[in-house]
C-alpha cells in the first residue's frame, strides 16, 4: 500500500478512469468513478486549520497572502485559543517562513512544514512510533523478499515486535490524555486494530 493521505489532494472529489493498454496496442477504458480521495482527518482545530491552509497553498501559489493572513489570525491571541508556547512558536516560524518564501521549491518546503507541524499537533509523539513501526515493517518485507537468513529475520521480527509495542503505548497515552477521541466518528478509509 502507499500512503498517499499527505497529498494536497487528499479528500478532494475526482473522477477516477482506468485505461489499459494490451501488446498490440488495443486500448480499453472504463467508465469514470466518482470517489473522495482518502485522506487523514485532523480532531483539534489548529491543526485542521493548518491542514485546510496547506491545502489552499499547495493548490495555488497565488495564495500566498491568504495563507499569511490565515497564519496570522491563527497566532493573534493564543492565550485565548490555549495555544502551547511552542505551537504559536511553531506557526510563527512557518509564517515567517512563508513571508520569505520567493521560489516553488521554498513554497513547497512550507507546505512541508504545514503538514508536519499538524501531523505533530494532532498526534504527538506517536507519529514517531508509527514511523517506526512502517520502518521496521519495510525492513522485514524486503529481507523476506531477498531470501534474507533465519537469524535476520529473527532480530527483524523482534524489531518489529518492539516498534510495534511502542506504538501501542503511544497510541494508549494519546487515548489517555485525549478521550474525546474515543467518541469522534472513524473515517472509513481506515482499518481497526
Amino acid at each position: 500500500t502507499k500512503d498517499l493521505t499527505e497529498h494536497p489532494w487528499a479528500g478532494a472529489d475526482t473522477a477516477l478512469t482506468l485505461t489499459a493498454r494490451d501488446e498490440a496496442g488495443n486500448e480499453g477504458t472504463s467508465p469514470p468513478f466518482e470517489l473522495r480521495l482518502p485522506e487523514r482527518p485532523f480532531g483539534k482545530p489548529v491543526a485542521r486549520a493548518l491542514i485546510e491552509q496547506r491545502r489552499v497553498l499547495a493548490l495555488d501559489a497565488d495564495a500566498q497572502a491568504r495563507v499569511l493572513n490565515a497564519l496570522d489570525a491563527l497566532t493573534i491571541a493564543p492565550e485565548k485559543f490555549n495555544i502551547e508556547s511552542n505551537v504559536y512558536l511553531g506557526l510563527r516560524s512557518i509564517y515567517w517562513q512563508l513571508a520569505r518564501a520567493k521560489s516553488d521549491d521554498q513554497l513547497r518546503d512550507v507546505v512541508t512544514r504545514m503538514w508536519d507541524m499538524a501531523v505533530n499537533l494532532e498526534d504527538g509523539n506517536m507519529s514517531d512510533a508509527e514511523q517506526a513501526l512502517r520502518a521496521a515493517q519495510e525492513a522485514l518485507r524486503q529481507a523476506l523478499e531477498r531470501g534474507a537468513t533465519d537469524e535476520e529475520l529473527k532480530k527483524l521480527t523482534d524489531d518489529l515486535r518492539a516498534a510495534l509495542d511502542k506504538f501501542m503505548q503511544a497510541l494508549a497515552e494519546q487515548m489517555r490524555k485525549n478521550p474525546e477521541q474515543l467518541a469522534r466518528p472513524l473515517d472509513p478509509n481506515s482499518r481497526q486494530l
